[in-house]
């Protein structure tokens, strides 16, 4: 606990020290009536992942090499050890998966949860916060809620930072998530993605392969009365780094934007800027995230029909 306590003062510290605000009306809007520790850290990182130092964090330039270093220090501050996972597409471009092991024991079932770190192709120089620094400073803040309970956890985790989600030259995506899913020698519970969950809308949408996890994520959702949950138990557009887990029945669980908003209507523009990001909706949604890893699941965990097909 005390190893947590210096960790956090570290990290409100080191918010003092950076600034993202490349231009002057880009800044995240601090509510003092619900600032938090946990906040405090999510501004952090999404300071330093939207700098312009990160370049927008596309695939294979300077600034995703530099979000990547930037991950795996805060990842080894928290007392991980994160492996990088080499991927190469068809036209021998290579992607960088960072992976880190949290929870139980790595014999008992395994949950991937995963957020990609690179930048749309177009974003370049842009600071790609809501797709997807949100996703990152989420998976960053899960990583260290883990680390820091004393919980002997039901489930072995593995944490993934995925690199090469976006469409690249030549139309090929999912990257790093297609070869994490061909390297598996086991098939996890489900796989959780988290990707453009920050638009201060209250509102959010959950897409799920599992009718059970759907139940699930209701009953945890009830206490979170500021969040307002839009559920669905199908995946209405295949766009995200679950598509390589769904191709191999696996069961996926994914934030997406609501579908009749305009929350992700800065999405690869110049407009996706830390001024439109909810500070509470991101830490509202990460803790969401923790129970639904953490939960007491009663039933196994399957695609929807699953037993009709088989």
């Amino acid at each position: 606990m005390k190893k947590s306590i210096v960790y956090c003062l570290l990290v409100v510290c080191l918010g003092f020290s950076f600034s993202a605000c490349d231009k002057e009306d880009d800044y995240l809007v601090i509510d003092t009536r619900t600032y938090s520790v946990q906040q405090s850290m999510l501004k952090v990182w999404l300071e330093y992942l939207c700098s312009s130092e990160c370049e927008g964090r596309k695939s294979g330039t300077v600034g995703n090499e530099r979000a990547r270093e930037y991950i795996v220090s805060e990842l080894k501050r928290m007392s991980y050890a994160p492996l990088m996972q080499e991927a190469v597409d068809e036209q021998k471009r290579t992607y960088y998966n960072i992976i880190v092991h949290a929870g139980g024991d790595e014999s008992r079932p395994t949950i991937v949860i995963g957020a990609h770190y690179d930048g749309a192709v177009e974003s370049s120089n842009y600071p790609a916060a809501n797709d997807n620094a949100s996703g990152v400073a989420s998976l960053l803040l899960l990583a260290h809620m883990l680390a820091d309970s004393d919980t002997d956890f039901p489930y072995n985790y593995q944490l993934v930072f995925f690199d090469g989600e976006e469409t690249q030259t030549g139309g090929t995506s999912f990257n790093g998530s297609r070869f994490f899913v061909s390297a598996l020698e086991e098939p996890p519970l489900f796989y959780l993605n988290i990707d453009m969950i920050g638009n201060a809308e209250m509102l959010h949408r959950i897409e799920t392969t599992s009718d059970y996890l759907a139940d699930c994520v209701l009953k945890i959702g009830e206490k979170y009365e500021r969040l307002e949950l839009e559920v669905d138990n199908k995946i209405v557009k295949y766009s995200q780094d679950f598509v390589p887990f769904d191709a191999v029945d696996i069961p996926v669980f994914t934030w997406k934007n609501p579908l009749n908003s305009n929350q992700g209507k800065y999405n690869h523009t110049p407009e996706d800027q830390l001024k439109y990001l909810s500070l509470e909706k991101m830490e509202i949604i990460t803790n969401i995230n923790f129970e639904l890893i953490t939960y007491p699941f009663s039933e196994d965990i399957y695609k929807n029909n699953r037993s009709t097909r088989d």
